[in-house]
């Protein structure tokens, strides 16, 4: 069976850009630095996943998760939106329930996982699984409920 890699947008901020390309080094990542690219990526091709942090552009998270479940083609693809390391100084509790609100799949504050191998390690696990259940989703209403082929070729 034909092995996939999964396409994943990554809309960032510099200061977290090194710790996602550990976290999602094992996919096919484009990483977008405003709205406008990432509109434009969108639009462009499919993506799997889209991860949006908290501050992209100038912290435009919800206007990005707002076109993403508007657009009908992008509507079931999976957001997770990220709480980085210099976010804002909002309770976070308050931007998660926004984001999810909105449709994001998870929201994540990297500053309650620590910045190493071990935690890292549990955020590309994280992500795997997520893409792993979505592929299987995406079959499943697709109406190949007997085959449910992952995203992954496995």
């Amino acid at each position: 069976m034909e092995r996939l890699n999964p396409r994943v947008l990554v809309a960032e901020v510099p200061s977290v850009a090194p710790r996602l390309r550990a976290i999602l080094g094992e996919y096919d990542c484009t990483s977008v630095g405003t709205l406008a690219e990432a509109r434009r990526a969108l639009a462009r091709e499919p993506f799997n996943l889209v991860v949006i942090c908290v501050q992209f552009n100038e912290s435009r998270m919800f206007e990005l998760l707002e076109h993403i479940v508007n657009d009908e083609r992008l509507v079931d693809t999976p957001v997770v939106c990220l709480r980085d390391e210099e976010g804002p100084a909002s309770p976070s509790a308050g931007i998660a329930l926004g984001a999810k609100a909105l449709g994001a799949r998870f929201f994540l504050d990297l500053r309650k996982l620590p910045d190493s191998e071990t935690g890292n390690a549990r955020l590309s696990q994280l992500f795997r699984h997520l893409l792993l259940l979505e592929a299987d989703m995406n079959a499943y209403r697709a109406g190949r409920r007997d085959d449910v082929r992952s995203v992954f070729g496995r």
